[in-house]
């Protein structure tokens, strides 16, 4: 309990420490030098695990998954972190969602798949049926069809 709070201090005073102390902060630990990395460039952190999710699809033929059996502590921090890629994806910028898309195809279909999601209010719709729906709107019968008993 003391040691979170004392990280939340040099986290709230990162941008006024000395360069001893911040060198000290960066050998501190493994864990402690990877938070103060995300400190300093939260995006290369964000980057990196971009990077992480595609060595993942490419080697695995797939997405992270998040209830596969059996599956690594990786994917299942790699699927996590897809997952709320796709929670903010309206907050994500446009070089964000290209660095995603660009990460890998498989990675680029969810994306666009998320994408025609959101545009549609966040229900899954089937592409196929909204453009019959669309198509059915635009079209007015201009006769009934008659048929032999009518």
């Amino acid at each position: 309990h003391m040691l979170a709070m004392w990280l939340q201090l040099q986290h709230d005073r990162v941008n006024v420490l000395s360069t001893d102390e911040l060198n000290l902060l960066r050998c501190a630990s493994a864990k402690v030098a990877q938070r103060f990395k995300h400190w300093l460039d939260p995006m290369s952190v964000w980057e990196q695990r971009v990077e992480d999710v595609r060595q993942f699809a490419t080697v695995h033929g797939r997405c992270p998954r998040l209830y596969a059996k059996m599956c690594s502590d990786l994917e299942l921090n790699l699927a996590k972190w897809l997952q709320r890629q796709k929670h903010d994806m309206d907050r994500l910028s446009d070089r964000q969602l290209a660095a995603l898309k660009a990460s890998h195809p498989l990675v680029a279909s969810r994306v666009d798949s998320c994408s025609t999601q959101r545009m549609l209010g966040g229900r899954h719709v089937d592409l196929w049926d909204l453009l019959c729906t669309q198509r059915a709107t635009c079209l007015k019968p201009t006769r009934k069809i008659r048929t032999r008993s009518g």
